[in-house]
C-alpha cells in the first residue's frame, strides 16, 4: 500500500494517480483520459485508478462505499451519451448480463446516471485481459489454451441457458484472474434469444459467417467466435486474413476453416479437430452447443500437460493510493471489560467514516495495511484496557496507552484513536455530529444492552429492553437508544405468545429514531428489522442498504445484508458479507448459524458441522436455535445427529421455551407419525396468525417441509401459499431443502416458486441499489 500526503484538490489527486498507475505497469492515460480519478461518483463510488479506454468509454477501478467492496466502473463517453441507441446498449448490458450467474462471468451490477456521467458498475476482476496474456506469451501451451477455452465455453453455456447471446467473444473480452481462472466480460452488444434483429455487430475478425451475411444469430455464433479465439491462442494469429476488413470477412465464406497445425505443427491432432469443428461455416456442423464444446475441450485437456496454466497478473497493491487501516479484533475481554472493548471498537468502525483519505481494510490481513489499531484488557485489581495505533511496516507506535475501565470514557477513547489515525495518515477528521455522543448516564446501560443483545440471538427474557429503557431515561430522544429498544422489543415480540406480541411500541420508536437521526445507521437497521417482521422484505433490504450508506464499515449492516442475500439464494455474496461482519466484530459469531444453514442446504455437511462447532466454541454452549438445529439434522438424514437434536428439543419442550405444541408435533412428524402431527401443524401454519409475519413464515416453512416429506403435498402447498402471503423470500430453502422434493415435483407449486424467485430478485436489486 502507498500512503500519501494530504491532497488539496481533485486535479492534484488525478495527477498523483497517473504516476501511481504508471508505476504499476498500467497504461498511463492520454490527455483527456482518466479525469475521473480522485472523484466520488453518485456519492458512493470513490474512483482510484484508470484501467483503460475503448470506443464506448473508459474503465476505472473504484471502491463502493455502501457495500465496502472494490468495483470496476465503465463509463459512456459524453459525446455518445446523447445518442439513445448507445444508451440503450448500456442498459442492455446491465439487463442481460444480470441474467447470467456463473463463476466465469464477470458480474454486472447497476446502471447509473449521476454527476453528468452515465456509467455501469461491474465486478472488479483481479487479473488482465486474455489479449494481454497472449501479447506477452505469443502463444499458449495446448493444455492451457484448451482449459481456458473450456471455462469460457461453460460461461457461454450458462449465458445461453439464461437466454443471452454474447455476440462479441474475443480475447479482449475474456479476463484472466490472478488464480488462472477466467471471467467473460462485456455483454454490451449481447442480445436476448428470440430477438429477430440482424444488425451487423461484433468484432470482424471473430464474426461468424451468419453474422457477416446479416442472418439471425444464435448460441452457435458464440461457439464460432470461441473457436476463432482458440485458434488465436494456439497459433498467435487469426485464421482469416485480408488486405481490407471486407476482404478478411469474406475469406471465411464458402471455404473450410484452416487447420491450426498448418501454422503450428506440434499441436495435438485431437485439439486441432475441435478448433476446425467449432469454426465450421454451417452452424449445424459445429458443436451442438457451448456445453458440448466445453466437454470436448475438457476431455482433450485432461490428456495434456496440466501444469501449463495461464495466470493473469494480479493487481499491484501500489495502485491503491490511500493508506489503509486494520482494526484488529479486540480480545481478552471478560464480563466487565468486554462491553467496553466492544463499544470502542464499534464506535471506531462507525467513526472511521469521519476520517477522509483512509480506507478500512479488515478482510486482507494486517500485513497489507498501513496502520493497525488494537485493543485488549489488562488483568489486575483495577480493570484496565489498553489501546495502540501502530505503523504496520515497522511496528512503530503512533499511540499507546492504558486506561481505567469506565463507560463514560468510551467516547473519548474513540476520539483519541481517530485523532491518532488522522495524524498518522495525514487524513482529515470531520467534527462529530451531536447525535454521536450519548450523555454519561446513558452510557453504562447502553453498553450492557448492546453486548447482551449481540450475545443472545434467540429468546430474550426482557433484560435488554429494560437496559435500553434505563438508558432512555437519560436521553429520551436519542436515535441510537430508540433504535436499540425497537430491535430488542421486536425480538421479544417474535417469541411472545399469540395475541401478546407488541409491535406498536417499536413502530413508534423506529419512526422517532428516523426523525431524530435520519443519517445514522441504527435507525435504518431497526426499520429494516421492522419491515422484516411485517411482510415487506424489499423495504427491509432498502433500509439495510441505507444503514451501510451511513456507515460502510459497520458490522451490523454487513450482517443483515449477508443474511438477506443468503436467504434470497445469492450464496457467494451473502457468505462474503457475513464473513466480513465477523471480521469487523468478533461478537457477531451468531452469523455462523446462517452460514451453517446455507452449507447444509447445499449438502456440504462437513462444512456445516464445522461452522456449528466454531459457533459452540465462540459461544461456550450449544447453539440455542434449537429447532433450526433439528431441521439441519433432519435434512442430513444422520440418525445419530437427529437423535441428539431431538433429545435437546424434548428438554426445551419441558422447559416451556418458545412453542412446545409445535415442537412436539414436529418431532412426531420427523419420527414418522404424521397422523398425530398433521392437525397441529396445519393449525399452526394456516389458522394462528401472529403479529410477526416473520414468525408466521417460519411456522409455515416448518409445516411445508415435514408435510412434503410425509407425502402430504396438498398441505405443503397450502403452507407454502401462506408463507408467500406473509413475505417469504427464502429461495435457497425452496430450491434446496431435501424435505421439499415432492413439492418441487408438483406442477402446482410453480406459481408460488415464481413469486418467491421474483421477490428474491427484487431484494437483490434493492440491496444493490436498484
Amino acid at each position: 500500500m502507498v500512503a500519501r500526503s494530504v491532497v488539496e484538490d481533485e486535479t492534484q489527486l488525478a495527477e498523483s494517480m497517473v504516476e501511481l498507475v504508471a508505476s504499476s505497469g498500467k497504461r498511463v492515460p492520454r490527455e483527456g483520459e482518466g479525469l475521473l480519478v480522485g472523484r466520488t461518483l453518485a456519492g458512493r463510488y470513490d474512483v482510484f485508478a484508470f484501467l483503460g479506454a475503448g470506443g464506448m468509454g473508459e474503465v476505472y477501478q473504484a471502491h463502493d462505499r455502501e457495500l465496502d467492496e472494490p468495483v470496476a466502473i465503465k463509463t459512456l463517453r459524453k459525446e455518445l451519451a446523447s445518442r439513445p441507441a448507445l444508451v440503450e446498449r448500456f442498459r442492455t448490458e446491465v439487463r442481460l448480463a444480470r441474467r447470467v450467474t456463473h463463476p466465469s462471468v464477470a458480474r454486472v451490477f447497476e446502471l447509473h446516471d449521476a454527476d453528468g456521467i452515465r456509467f455501469v458498475t461491474m465486478e472488479l476482476v483481479e487479473g488482465e485481459p486474455l489479449s494481454d496474456v497472449l501479447e506477452r506469451e505469443g502463444v499458449l501451451a495446448p493444455g492451457a489454451a484448451a482449459r481456458v477455452t473450456a471455462e469460457v465455453a461453460r460461461a457461454l453455456a450458462a449465458a445461453h441457458a439464461a437466454g443471452v447471446i454474447h455476440r462479441d467473444i474475443k480475447p479482449d473480452n475474456v479476463l484472466v484472474r490472478s488464480n488462472g481462472h477466467v471471467a467473460v466480460a462485456d455483454f454490451g452488444i449481447a442480445f436476448a434469444l428470440g430477438d429477430t434483429s440482424v444488425d451487423l455487430v461484433g468484432t470482424p475478425a471473430y464474426m461468424s459467417p451468419e453474422q457477416i451475411k446479416g442472418e439471425p444469430t444464435g448460441p452457435l455464433s458464440d461457439v464460432y467466435a470461441l473457436g476463432v479465439t482458440l485458434f488465436e491462442l494456439l497459433t498467435g494469429t487469426i485464421p482469416f486474413d485480408g488486405a481490407t476488413v471486407p476482404e478478411a470477412m469474406g475469406a471465411r465464406l464458402g471455404k473450410a476453416p484452416p487447420d491450426p497445425r498448418a501454422r503450428r505443427a506440434d499441436l495435438p491432432e485431437g485439439l486441432a479437430r475441435l478448433v476446425v469443428r467449432a469454426m465450421a461455416e454451417a452452424p449445424e456442423a459445429r458443436f451442438p452447443d457451448a456445453a458440448a464444446f466445453a466437454s470436448a475441450l475438457e476431455d482433450v485437456a485432461s490428456s495434456l500437460d496440466g501444469r501449463a496454466l495461464v495466470l493473469g497478473r494480479p493487481r499491484d497493491p501500489r495502485r491503491d493510493p490511500a493508506p489503509t487501516v486494520v482494526i484488529a479484533p479486540f480480545t481478552d475481554g471478560d464480563e466487565d471489560t468486554g462491553p467496553v472493548l466492544g463499544a470502542v471498537r464499534e464506535e471506531l468502525l462507525l467513526g472511521i467514516t469521519r476520517l477522509s483519505g483512509v480506507r478500512l481494510l479488515l478482510d486482507e490481513g494486517p500485513s497489507r495495511a498501513t496502520f493497525t489499531v488494537d485493543g485488549r484488557a489488562l488483568p489486575g485489581a483495577v480493570s484496565q484496557v489498553a489501546f495502540e495505533v501502530r505503523a504496520t511496516s515497522d511496528e512503530r507506535p503512533v499511540l499507546t496507552g492504558r486506561f481505567p475501565l469506565a463507560a463514560h470514557l468510551v467516547p473519548r477513547l474513540t476520539d483519541l484513536l481517530l485523532e491518532s489515525l488522522a495524524l498518522a495518515t495525514s487524513g482529515t477528521l470531520r467534527a462529530k455530529h451531536p447525535d454521536d455522543t450519548l450523555p454519561p448516564g446513558a452510557l453504562e446501560p447502553w453498553l450492557r444492552a448492546r453486548s447482551a443483545f449481540r450475545r443472545t440471538f434467540s429468546f430474550d427474557d426482557g433484560r435488554v429492553v429494560r437496559l435500553y429503557e434505563e438508558a432512555l431515561r437519560h436521553a429520551p430522544d436519542h436515535p441510537v437508544l430508540l433504535a436499540g429498544r425497537a430491535m430488542a422489543l421486536q425480538r421479544f415480540a417474535f417469541f411472545a405468545p399469540i395475541g401478546k406480541a407488541d409491535f406498536e411500541t417499536p413502530r413508534r420508536d423506529v419512526a422517532r429514531a428516523l426523525a431524530m437521526g435520519p443519517s445514522r445507521p441504527e435507525p435504518h437497521l431497526a426499520a429494516g428489522h421492522l419491515a422484516l417482521q411485517g411482510d415487506d422484505p424489499v423495504s427491509a433490504a432498502r433500509h439495510f442498504r441505507a444503514a451501510l450508506h451511513a456507515a460502510p464499515a459497520w458490522p451490523d449492516g454487513h450482517e443483515w445484508l449477508g443474511r438477506m442475500l443468503l436467504e434470497a439464494g445469492f450464496i457467494e455474496d451473502g457468505r462474503a458479507r457475513l464473513e466480513a461482519a465477523m471480521l469487523r466484530d468478533p461478537e457477531l459469531y451468531s452469523v455462523r448459524w446462517e452460514i451453517a444453514r446455507a452449507d447444509a442446504l447445499d449438502g456440504d455437511w462437513d462444512e456445516a458441522k464445522r461452522q456449528l462447532d466454531l459457533l459452540e466454541q465462540s459461544d461456550g454452549k450449544k447453539v440455542d436455535r434449537w429447532f433450526g438445529l433439528l431441521r439441519l439434522a433432519w435434512w442430513s438424514g444422520d440418525a445419530e445427529w437427529i437423535a441428539t437434536a431431538m433429545r435437546e428439543v424434548e428438554r426445551l419442550i419441558v422447559a416451556g421455551i418458545f412453542d412446545p405444541e409445535l415442537s412436539r408435533a414436529a418431532l412426531d412428524a420427523m419420527r414418522g407419525d404424521w397422523p398425530s402431527a398433521r392437525d397441529v401443524l396445519a393449525r399452526k401454519a394456516l389458522d394462528e396468525t401472529h403479529a410477526s409475519h416473520r414468525r408466521n413464515v417460519l411456522y409455515a416453512q416448518i409445516t411445508c417441509d415435514v408435510a412434503s416429506a410425509s407425502g402430504d403435498v396438498d398441505l405443503a402447498l397450502a403452507a407454502l401459499d401462506r408463507a408467500v402471503t406473509f413475505g417469504l423470500f427464502d429461495m435457497h430453502w425452496l430450491a434446496k431443502s431435501p424435505g421439499l422434493r415432492a413439492l418441487r415435483a408438483d406442477p402446482r407449486s410453480s406459481r408460488l416458486f415464481a413469486i418467491v424467485r421474483e421477490r428474491a430478485a427484487r431484494i437483490h436489486d434493492a440491496l444493490r441499489g436498484g
